[in-house]
């Protein structure tokens, strides 16, 4: 099984993103993967812990900001990583990950899970 660790910005309002993300990270935790999610404002602490992250965000600035890890091996910043990606890195579907965006109640195709192919 495989970590993704998310360091996020700080949330300020809920967007479609932020529900895909809630969606994306359920169905990794359905498939039995381990999410790390954390926010710069509330985990500061696991920010500065972490020397890839902090020398990122000391040579970038926070547009840096989402960075995405896998077992600790930097995969994306700067953006979160889509659908596709999170299928293709850790060997589910986006099948699987469009239900979980469905069940999340804003319907699969507000956060591009199955591109609005499914009935809400």
């Amino acid at each position: 099984m495989k970590v993704l660790e998310l360091f996020e910005p700080a949330a300020i309002d809920v967007s479609d993103e932020d529900a895909r993300m809630d969606a994306v990270i359920q169905a990794l935790v359905n498939a039995g993967e381990t999410v790390k999610r954390y926010d710069i404002i509330g985990m500061k602490k696991d920010f500065a812990e972490n020397e890839m992250v902090e020398n990122l965000l000391d040579a970038e600035g926070p547009e840096v900001l989402p960075i995405t890890l896998i077992d600790g091996v930097l995969v994306k910043q700067g953006g979160y990583p889509s659908n596709t990606e999170i299928a293709n890195w850790f060997g589910i579907t986006e099948d699987t990950i469009a239900a979980c965006c469905k069940a999340s109640g804003k319907g699969c195709g507000s956060c591009g899970g199955c591109g609005g192919k499914h009935e809400s």
